[in-house]
């Protein structure tokens, strides 16, 4: 089981079942998902949330669910995940990512959760190679990407194969450490 990690204003921590509410909500949500093909459904994120959640119970490391302090809110999540994508050079690789709902965008709060997952990634897992992928548009997930250390990787860069031809995220940008 993944421990618990924690920084000044936030707590990353396993999925609780009174998290699945907001989940649903914020992934139904165009503005919190508008680097996403589409939003989720109920269905889709109630799946989602199981696996995340037994992911995380079952390894080291995972998609944490976190949560402000001050408030005890869930905002969504901050981790690491296996990543495969067929044609891909980099993949299969460890992703460092983050969803966090719109509310609590602007706030730095995405940059100061991935800096401490990838602070315990390299210095409890002993993982190396961490990447981080984006659609050149997202300009905000791009940002923290660069203030938590990642090096731009413009010979990695690539058309995401599960997205159609012509949709302004298709091309994504990759960094790494």
């Amino acid at each position: 089981m993944a421990q618990e990690l924690n920084t000044t204003r936030l707590r990353l921590r396993n999925w609780q079942v009174e998290d699945l509410p907001r989940w649903i909500e914020m992934n139904s949500d165009p503005v919190t998902l508008k680097y996403f093909v589409r939003t989720d459904t109920k269905e889709e994120s109630e799946i989602s949330f199981e696996r995340n959640k037994i992911f995380l119970e079952l390894h080291e490391f995972g998609l944490w669910a976190v949560e402000e302090k001050e408030s005890e809110n869930f905002m969504g999540f901050i981790g690491l995940s296996d990543r495969s994508l067929e044609g891909i050079s980099f993949t299969p690789c460890i992703e460092i990512g983050w969803r966090l709902d719109k509310a609590f965008w602007g706030r730095g709060y995405a940059t100061e959760g991935a800096r401490e997952v990838l602070k315990f990634a390299q210095e409890n897992l002993k993982i190396d190679q961490i990447y981080s992928y984006t659609a050149r548009i997202n300009t905000p997930s791009i940002n923290v990407m660069k203030k938590i250390g990642l090096i731009a990787r413009p010979e990695l860069d690539f058309d995401h194969p599960k997205i159609s031809a012509g949709l302004p995220i298709r091309n994504h940008v990759v960094f790494s450490t």
